[in-house]
């Protein structure tokens, strides 16, 4: 590796068979130049699993800890990322406008996302049974990934080859449930650009593919 390579915070160059990338530090910059094919091959390994529906509402309805389903019903109807669930307290929850401010872990800004009724039972469920009044889940976000693949694993759900099983499932599943609304409505929602809806959560799955497979039979 060239060590004289330098590049500045804005800029970035591709290279033959390279890239490199600027890693801020406390006091200066350092390049970092790697193999291409190094780099989407650790890409691919965090492509993530979605659930089908069935799935999705499977978990939901055969989880036994009120704590544990309402997580799952309310990553299910908002796409929340782990990070953002567990800053969601009580007063969060507006049940007149059947509505909650999400913190965007992202864009860090408070946003509205609507709820099911569904969800707006379980979480009034939860509430009136725990008394909580500040955060909903004090745990971590290994804590709530946790609890999605100890629900997975007891039902046999498993993801396809080559994809992860991770809280942001939840977030992938909620968009392709929800892309008959438009992307409007899922880029309000959820705060992701277009380009992003499209890059990481418009692609096929294997069992898209084979669904779509077996329609055509």
């Amino acid at each position: 590796v060239n060590t004289d390579f330098h590049l500045a915070i804005s800029q970035r160059e591709i290279i033959p068979n390279y890239t490199t990338t600027i890693i801020p530090s406390q006091f200066h910059y350092i390049s970092v130049m790697q193999n291409t094919s190094e780099i989407f091959r650790r890409m691919r390994e965090y492509r993530t699993h979605y659930f089908t529906k069935e799935q999705a509402e499977q978990i939901i309805e055969s989880e036994t800890y009120l704590d544990r389903k309402t997580a799952f019903q309310i990553a299910y109807d908002t796409g929340a990322r782990a990070g953002e669930m567990i800053q969601i307290s009580a007063e969060h929850f507006d049940f007149e406008r059947g509505q909650m401010t999400l913190w965007d872990s992202k864009k860090k800004a408070w946003k509205i996302v609507p709820l099911s009724d569904k969800t707006l039972n379980t979480v009034k469920i939860y509430l009136n049974a725990t008394k909580i009044k500040t955060k909903l889940f004090k745990v971590t976000t290994k804590t709530l990934n946790n609890w999605l693949k100890e629900r997975c694993a007891a039902l046999g759900i498993k993801p396809d080859p080559g994809l992860l099983l991770r809280w942001h499932t939840w977030r992938g599943t909620f968009i392709r449930t929800h892309k008959n609304l438009g992307d409007k409505w899922l880029m309000q929602v959820t705060g992701d650009n277009y380009a992003t809806l499209l890059r990481y959560y418009e692609e096929l799955t294997d069992e898209d593919l084979r669904r779509a497979k077996r329609e055509i039979r």
